[in-house]
């Protein structure tokens, strides 16, 4: 009976990037996928993220492989009264590919990293004995056992039973459909309308996708519905009457009720599906999966961090639902004209969960931060300013520096060496959650230095003997801003 560390369920990015991931920090790793590849499949649009998660992966150039295409120009009708053009540099490397060879270009990648890949094949059942999970597998015509520690389920949307699914923002279905080259130009088109909104791109295989998210709730066929909302539209009505391939699919934001439990946990869509509008769908769910190797790593090389790893990835998946939540009713929110509009003023407002007695601690948890009001810092830190930002520099670098008196010095979750363990971090009512690195360097024994020095410019000298000079001139920049640090 194989044995393994982690058994994976679900060959997506996701669940391909984990086990990726996995294998490469030393662990038996098994990934189960039930589609044979390659698989058509919706969302296709990669954000500018991806590439450094490819690199981080040792999967330069991956995208492109999956026959890519990059430079669109763009075209946005949502929050003026006209369309105003989207150039590809202020998009950054984002990217259509062919979703089909890209998983499946990610599940080779995985098979020649030592990752034993089971495919076609299901998980027919599940018992926990002790700390090892026993699972039933077809594989193929023939059915197996395998003996694993840890259980990841990265089976997407359809991994969650609607009764531990958490609906996060009013439901909303996407119509998917194509239509042939040339009908429309050459670009990815963004807009708004009364009863929802659209999105287009040209695709890989030579014609153009179109897809669009209204209510679920319509008398009309979904074809019909997507043909009055390209007829009202004034980016895409070339497209009416010559779509094909016309497919529906859920499209509601929302997060799984209990994505940790002993044993067995949940990463990408399986976790937290987010809301269409960020298009970064895949690059969010490869991003949280890695996250959650960090956790598991810790599970695996340290089982008395258990509650640590735990508090990491709960932690790191509140912090993507606040996130999400808030940039995306921000977003519906500026929709031109809009605001009277039902589709419109459902998903505008804030996200919110019901208190329920009987909720997991982490629904509860999760309830109560979104509850709480928006701090003016974003939840991941900005990046450094630019050295420019330091005002009056020759003068503010004789002028005495101190420490806020609002900060606290806090013990929280931190990556080090691929596992979990306690460090020391900033707070301050400035930023919307303890920092412990900023660019990269532990930010405490910095800021340690600040009572023994006279000066703005002789702090940032001591900083230069462990950063870059230039590294701890924009440090310096970033804590005056937030007020960390102060000229006095």
């Amino acid at each position: 009976m194989p044995a393994y560390d982690v058994v994976v369920l679900g060959a997506g990015p996701a669940g391909t990037s984990a086990a990726l991931r996995l294998a490469a920090l030393g662990h038996r790793t098994a990934l189960v996928e039930r589609s044979d590849f390659p698989r058509p499949h919706v969302g296709e649009s990669l954000s500018p993220g991806i590439g450094n998660i490819l690199d981080y992966l040792g999967l330069p150039g991956l995208a492109t492989a999956a026959s890519g295409l990059s430079d669109l120009p763009g075209w946005l009708l949502w929050d003026d009264p006209e369309p105003r053009p989207i150039l590809p540099e202020q998009r950054g490397p984002a990217c259509m590919v062919d979703r089909a060879r890209f998983d499946a270009l990610l599940l080779d990648a995985a098979r020649t990293r030592g990752v034993a890949v089971l495919q076609p094949a299901r998980l027919l059942a599940s018992e926990r004995n002790g700390d090892t999970w026993r699972l039933t597998i077809r594989h193929g015509a023939a059915e197996m056992r395998l003996h694993t520690r840890l259980l990841l389920d990265a089976t997407g949307r359809a991994g969650q039973r609607p009764r531990r699914r958490l609906p996060l923002s009013a439901e909303t279905l996407s119509i998917c459909a194509r239509v042939e080259a040339g009908t429309l130009p050459h670009a990815t088109h963004i807009e708004a309308l009364p009863e929802g909104w659209l999105w287009g791109s040209p695709h890989p295989a030579g014609d153009y996708r179109i897809m669009a998210f209204v209510d679920p709730v319509n008398s009309l066929r979904p074809a019909a519905r997507l043909s009055a909302l390209l007829e009202r539209s004034r980016l895409f009505n070339a497209a009416q009457g010559r779509v094909t391939a016309v497919l529906v699919r859920p499209a509601t934001a929302h997060c799984d009720a209990e994505p940790w439990r002993e044993g067995r946990i949940k990463l990408g869509d399986a976790a937290f599906a987010l809301d269409p509008l960020s298009s970064s769908g895949v690059e969010k769910a490869m991003r949280f999966a890695l996250q959650t190797v960090i956790a598991v790593n810790t599970l695996l090389r340290e089982p008395t961090s258990t509650e640590l790893a735990r508090e990491f990835y709960e932690d790191r998946l509140t912090q993507a639902v606040i996130t999400h939540g808030r940039w995306t009713a921000g977003y519906y929110a500026r929709a031109f004209g809009m605001a009277e509009q039902p589709f419109w003023q459902a998903r505008a407002k804030p996200w919110q969960l019901p208190s329920d007695g009987d909720a997991s601690p982490w629904w509860e948890r999760l309830r109560l931060a979104l509850a709480e009001p928006a701090s003016a810092e974003s939840v991941d830190a900005p990046p450094l300013p630019p050295i420019s930002a330091l005002n009056d520099p020759v003068h503010a670098w004789n002028r005495p520096v101190a420490l806020c008196p609002e900060l606290r010095i806090v013990q929280v979750p931190c990556v080090i060496d691929d596992c979990v363990r306690r460090g020391a971090a900033v707070a301050h009512p400035a930023l919307a959650h303890p920092v412990a690195f900023l660019a990269g360097v532990e930010l405490v024994p910095l800021l340690d230095a600040v009572p023994v020095v006279g000066s703005l410019g002789q702090l940032v000298g001591q900083w230069a003997d462990t950063v870059p000079r230039q590294a701890a001139v924009r440090m310096a920049g970033w804590l005056l801003q937030r007020g960390v640090l102060r000229l006095v």
